[in-house]
């Protein structure tokens, strides 16, 4: 998964006319609301749990704070705190990074997302906090690593263990609080940073502190009203895109299964949206949609995806609900509205036999009817767990056929059938 995140962005055609030039600046999304809603969607691999990702980002700010650290060093550290579990997209791997105190293998997925967040630009700079925030700091080489750097890493570790602990104490009292804090500090010099243990100390004794753990309401209001103080920065189209690419790698990683499905959807969705004579803004946005369409399925269990019998109903229904959460995680990344309403769509029929809501007729929009063709295609061609990958003209039998029911858009649908071979290269390679 690190090699291909590090080379996912030269599959993707980015025009450079004037048209295209003013959707790069027309569309800007707010970075502050990206980390979050990226930070949310990254806690949807713990199931239950969305919010792990925010709690070591306000906790490590919390430290960084009374550190005395600038704006700018608090900001980068609540952003690697946010983003620190980039590399985790099974549900079995973070089950096992929230069982104990020490995580046996943890460099693995801390080697991920190092790989991860440099393929991203715009959070590059953070990945060596990332890389390092599971190392002890008895055994870090410090000829090998930044004192400095690591010193930050053990922040976010020193943040990531407590919150472990308060996981599993939910409803700790003031004493209770206070022997968790002490339980950290007995690792003092072993696995955390002496200077980071005192810290925790000083910023634990405050009030304060525990107020912005109290309830996500508060957290999430402390987060973007208090911690993350980014102004107008933002995130240009080319920036979007790179987000949207690398983590459609990480919804796809959850499963083998569906290795690159996103990616090739989106491939497929483009082409199609450029065949039916869309405008350049239009094909790019769909683009974007098939990148994020199946990011809901990070929080179904790898036990249903990975599944070979036929689900079960409550299973059916845990995993028809994630285009629901795909649109869930979207809709609050402004400027994100259409593309969240397209990507929940994605498995609505147009004679209402889809899901989730059975939609029918022009109540799905035509942009989501592409992204519904692009997904069926592609998935048809896909290796799944259930069967083996099907051959280009069984594929297009069994669309034909779901034209013939009045499932899928039949003018959309003529024109796989007359560009079928430059398809099915969209859809495969």
């Amino acid at each position: 998964m690190a090699e291909q995140t590090l080379s996912v962005f030269s599959s993707f055609k980015l025009h450079s006319d004037k048209d295209y030039y003013q959707l790069m600046k027309s569309m800007q999304i707010n970075r502050r609301e990206a980390t979050l809603v990226l930070s949310e969607l990254l806690g949807y691999v713990g199931i239950d749990d969305f919010y792990h990702g925010h709690r070591v980002g306000y906790i490590v700010w919390r430290l960084a704070h009374e550190l005395g650290y600038s704006s700018e060093l608090q900001q980068e550290l609540i952003e690697a705190g946010l983003l620190h579990d980039v590399g985790v997209s099974s549900t079995v791997a973070h089950s096992l990074l929230t069982a104990t105190m020490d995580v046996p293998n943890a460099v693995q997925h801390c080697m991920t997302g190092e790989a991860i967040i440099r393929s991203i630009p715009a959070y590059a700079h953070l990945a060596l906090m990332v890389r390092y925030h599971h190392d002890h700091w008895q055994q870090i080489d410090f000829e090998q690593v930044d004192p400095q750097q690591a010193f930050y890493s053990n922040l976010i570790f020193l943040a990531d263990r407590l919150d472990v602990l308060m996981a599993h104490n939910p409803s700790a009292t003031q004493s209770e609080q206070e022997w968790l804090v002490e339980r950290l500090a007995e690792q003092s010099g072993l696995m955390f940073a002496p200077e980071g243990v005192e810290v925790l100390r000083l910023a634990t004794s405050k009030r304060l502190f525990w107020a912005g753990l109290e309830s996500r309401v508060v957290l999430n209001e402390c987060l973007k009203n208090e911690a993350v103080q980014y102004g107008d920065s933002t995130l240009d189209f080319t920036g979007l895109m790179q987000i949207a690419t690398t983590f459609s790698h990480v919804v796809d990683a959850k499963s083998h299964f569906t290795h690159e499905h996103s990616q090739f959807t989106a491939q497929v969705a483009s082409l199609l949206a450029e065949k039916a004579g869309f405008n350049e803004q239009k094909v790019e946005m769909i683009q974007i949609a098939g990148l994020f369409h199946d990011i809901g399925k990070l929080r179904v269990p790898d036990e249903i995806l990975d599944k070979t019998e036929v689900l079960n109903t409550d299973e059916r229904k845990k995993i028809e609900f994630h285009s629901e959460d795909s649109w869930h995680i979207l809709k609050n990344m402004g400027g994100l509205e259409e593309i969240a309403e397209w990507a929940r769509m994605h498995h609505e029929k147009l004679n209402g036999t889809g899901y989730p809501r059975g939609l029918s007729g022009d109540e799905v929009v035509t942009e989501a009817r592409v992204l519904v063709i692009a997904d069926i295609f592609q998935a048809l061609l896909q290796n799944r767990p259930y069967r083996p990958p099907m051959e280009l003209d069984h594929a297009m039998k069994i669309m034909r056929g779901m034209v013939s029911r009045e499932e899928i858009d039949e003018e959309l649908f003529a024109h796989i059938e007359n560009h079928h071979d430059e398809f099915h290269a969209a859809a495969t390679s």
